[in-house]
C-alpha cells in the first residue's frame, strides 16, 4: 500500500521512473493481490511509451493471466485486449488520456499552491474535526 500511495501522489517524473523500473516484472506483479494495484496505478501515471511496454509484457502472457482474478483486472484496466488486436487505436486512446491527465495536473497543480490548498489530505482537509480535538 505504501508503494501504491507513492505512485498515486508522486510527481510525474517520479511516477514515470517507478513505472519504468517495473518493466520486466509486470507479469509476476500482476499475479499478486497487492502488487496488481501498483501496476494499475503506475500504468495510469506513465507516459504512453512505458504504458506500451507494460501492455506488451502483459499481452505476451495474456491467456495465462486471464485465469488469475487480480491479473485479469490488470489486463482490463490496461486495456490489453485492445492493445493485442488494434495497437494503433490503443495508442491513440492512451495518448488522448495522457493529454487530459497532463491538463488536469497543470490545473490542479496550480490550485494546490493557492491558499495552501493541497497540503492536507483526508478528513482533516475536508473540514472534519481533528481527532485530537474531538475527544471528550
Amino acid at each position: 500500500r505504501l508503494v501504491e500511495a507513492y505512485v498515486e501522489n508522486a510527481a510525474v517524473g517520479q511516477a514515470t521512473a517507478l513505472a519504468a523500473q517495473l518493466e520486466g516484472h509486470v507479469v509476476e506483479l500482476a499475479k499478486d493481490v497487492n502488487a496488481s494495484y501498483v501496476i494499475q496505478k503506475a500504468f495510469n501515471r506513465a507516459p504512453v511509451d512505458i504504458k506500451a511496454n507494460i501492455a506488451t509484457e502483459l499481452a505476451a502472457r495474456y491467456d495465462a493471466l486471464l485465469r488469475i482474478p487480480q491479473a485479469m483486472m490488470v489486463l482490463k484496466r490496461c486495456n490489453v485486449d485492445l492493445f493485442r488486436h488494434r495497437e494503433a487505436e490503443w495508442r491513440q486512446q492512451q495518448q488522448q488520456g495522457s493529454k487530459r491527465d497532463q491538463l488536469m495536473e497543470r490545473m490542479l497543480g496550480g490550485l494546490a499552491n493557492v491558499g495552501g490548498a493541497g497540503k492536507r489530505k483526508g478528513p482533516a482537509a475536508w473540514g472534519a474535526p481533528d481527532a485530537k480535538r474531538s475527544r471528550h
